[in-house]
């Protein structure tokens, strides 16, 4: 504890308990005057009591100097009292250095999860389920296409944008999770954006507490848009399934057109013998037999059997 005149910042008396603290002799603290162990400039000074009032704060954070040097963070509590005509700062002073370590800890948490977040396109929710007060991040409104003011702060907003057809399996997921028989909350459904498109939303999400009879009372989770990976997956079924098309196709001509075995061009009208991949005229004429063309056969077997084949 010190009592401190305000006018001159002048220490008039202090506990044993603020000599051990600071490590003076005793009666050398009331020789001294607060600016002697408060290393903050007075500048400092007054913004972090203007910063206490508007935060309505009923401390102040400082660092003051003890008799070895050491700086500390500490937290002054301090009141004004009348003693006789006198105004005293009546002061009581903690030392936070161990929480603000762990403020500080807590502050870079929060810096690298929102980070993490924003890169990987991620919105986040809130819901107190029992008031149904919701809480939806910047993300998760952009993702859907609308703006701070369009979307409210209650659970129906995620719900009155859930695609029908998938609004009953959200719910008995949710269900599920609420009696404890699974570790998270997950179910892929689609949203519907504000252009009326619909997306495809990856919807993650963990009870935080709950009352001691075990009911949920607060759920945090994210969502991730996933509409570029189904889009992808179309695609890509798409093509596969063009190409299993086109496999088909040739397997069938290669049974019902006559092919060179070994250059794989097809004899059709006049005689030519041209690629498959060419367009087939409806006059052509087929055969099922295969063998070779002229020039396979030529190469093969030389130009004199070629000639003895076609005469």
């Amino acid at each position: 504890m010190l009592l401190i005149d305000p006018s001159t910042g002048r220490i008039e008396s202090a506990n044993s308990a603020a000599e051990k603290f600071y490590g003076f002799p005793a009666g050398r603290l009331c020789e001294m005057s607060i600016q002697d162990i408060n290393i903050l400039h007075p500048d400092e000074v007054a913004a972090e009591r203007r910063l206490a009032a508007a935060q309505a704060r009923t401390f102040f954070k400082f660092k003051h100097r003890l008799a070895n040097g050491r700086e500390l963070d500490v937290a002054v509590h301090s009141s004004l009292i009348m003693l006789g005509q006198h105004a005293k700062l009546f002061s009581i002073v903690h030392d936070r250095t161990g929480l603000a370590t762990v403020e500080r800890a807590l502050r870079m948490s929060e810096e690298r999860w929102s980070v993490a977040l924003e890169t990987s396109e991620t919105g986040v929710w809130e819901w107190d389920v029992d008031s149904g007060h919701a809480y939806y991040s910047e993300r998760w409104r952009t993702m859907l296409g609308y703006g701070s003011s369009d979307i409210g702060a209650t659970r129906s907003e995620w719900s009155a944008r859930v695609h029908p057809d998938d609004l009953m399996t959200c719910r008995d997921q949710l269900d599920a999770h609420f009696r404890g028989e699974t570790a998270l909350f997950e179910c892929e459904h689609r949203m519907r954006h504000k252009d009326g498109s619909w997306r495809w939303i990856l919807n993650r999400g963990k009870v935080v507490a709950r009352t001691d009879e075990g009911s949920p009372t607060r759920m945090v989770g994210t969502h991730q848009d996933l509409t570029p990976l189904r889009q992808m997956e179309s695609n890509l079924q798409q093509s596969r399934q063009e190409t299993q098309e086109a496999l088909d196709l040739v397997r069938a001509l290669e049974q019902a057109l006559p092919l060179c075995v070994s250059c794989r061009r097809v004899h059709g009208v006049g005689g030519q013998w041209r690629p498959l991949d060419l367009p087939l005229s409806v006059g052509d004429q087929h055969s099922n037999e295969h063998g070779l063309c002229p020039d396979c056969a030529r190469e093969l077997y030389g130009a004199s059997y070629v000639h003895e084949l076609v005469n």
